[in-house]
C-alpha cells in the first residue's frame, strides 16, 4: 500500500491539523490506496465565500507524487438568529404599530443583507420594509434590521422570513402575537 504524506489545501493554503491515514493493500479486485482525512484545528475558511479544496500526495519509493485538482465548496455563516419585536403587543383598533425583525450577524465587518418579509394569518403585510444595518451592543457584530409600520385590524400572530444572501442562509422566526382590543 502507498505510504507518504498528504497535504490538504484551501485556496492553495495548507490546512492545519492532524491527518489520519488508512492503508489499503490491493488484491485482484481493488487497487492499493491510501485514504487520508484531515481534522482541522483552525478553520481554513476565515470568511464566507467560495473555497477550492485540494490535496497533494508526496509519493514514496513505489508510488509517484500527485496532486488532486480542487473541489469548490461555498461556505456561509451559520443560520442567523432572528428576533421579531413589536412597538406594542396590545393596541386599540385604528392604532398603528411597527414590527421590527433583527437578523443576527456573525461578523464585525460582514452584515447580513437580503430581504425580510413579515406575515400574519392573512399573508404578507403590505407595504415597504425599511432596512438598517446596526451593531449588536453585546457582540459588536453587524445585524440587519427591517421594520414596517401598519395598522392591524384584529388580534393576530406574526412571523418573519429572511431570504438569506451570499454569506448567510435563509431563516424564519416563530410567531409573535399582537392583540387588538
Amino acid at each position: 500500500a502507498p505510504t507518504g504524506i498528504v497535504t490538504f489545501y484551501a485556496n492553495g493554503t495548507p490546512m492545519t491539523g492532524p491527518v489520519a491515514y488508512t492503508l489499503y493493500n490491493g488484491n485482484n479486485q481493488f487497487y492499493a490506496n491510501l485514504q487520508a482525512i484531515i481534522n482541522t484545528t483552525v478553520s481554513p475558511f476565515p470568511v464566507p465565500g467560495a473555497y477550492t479544496i485540494s490535496a497533494s500526495y508526496s509519493g514514496d519509493s513505489n508510488y509517484s507524487a500527485s496532486t488532486i485538482t480542487g473541489q469548490t465548496v461555498n461556505v456561509k455563516f451559520p443560520s442567523p438568529g432572528m428576533l421579531l419585536a413589536s412597538s406594542s403587543y396590545s393596541v386599540v383598533p385604528g392604532s398603528s404599530i411597527t414590527l421590527t425583525t433583527t437578523v443576527g450577524g456573525f461578523s464585525k465587518s460582514i452584515a447580513p443583507t437580503g430581504t425580510i418579509s413579515i406575515s400574519g394569518s392573512e399573508g404578507q403585510i403590505p407595504g415597504t420594509i425599511s432596512y438598517t444595518t446596526v451593531t449588536d451592543r453585546n457582540s459588536g457584530y453587524l445585524d440587519l434590521q427591517g421594520s414596517i409600520a401598519f395598522t392591524p385590524t384584529f388580534t393576530d400572530y406574526y412571523s418573519t422570513q429572511y431570504s438569506g444572501d451570499s454569506n448567510f442562509p435563509n431563516n424564519q422566526t416563530f410567531s409573535s402575537r399582537v392583540d387588538v382590543t
